[in-house]
């Protein structure tokens, strides 16, 4: 998965929100919730582009495709999701691209 897959994918769900987590989970939602407070701790690098990260352990990697850029690094957990719709993509591999996310997300409907 790359950032611009979990983007597109999204963006054409509805989304204004796309976030990336542990290399392979892309979260869609229209707003940040969880404080929204950015925290250190996305360190995990994408296989495929070493430049992007893609989260951590609790941490999620956010970017508003409009502006077409990351907003940071969020804290998030399993018990207050920082995005609040994590989608499944099919035959996206264990290292999913934002693509292929955003991808997932139009097609169900979000």
């Amino acid at each position: 998965m790359t950032v611009e897959l979990c983007q597109q994918t999204c963006q054409k769900a509805g989304y204004k929100f796309a976030g990336l987590e542990y290399a392979h989970q892309c979260w869609c939602a229209n707003a940040i919730v969880n404080n929204g407070l950015a925290a250190s701790g996305c360190s995990s690098a994408w296989p495929g582009n070493t430049a992007e990260t893609c989260g951590g352990s609790d941490r999620i990697n956010i970017y508003r495709y409009a502006a077409d850029a990351s907003l940071g690094c969020y804290v998030d957990s399993t018990a207050a999701r920082t995005l609040k719709t994590r989608v499944t993509v099919a035959n996206a591999g264990a290292i999913m691209m934002p693509q292929v996310c955003e991808s997932a997300c139009e097609r169900a409907g979000y």
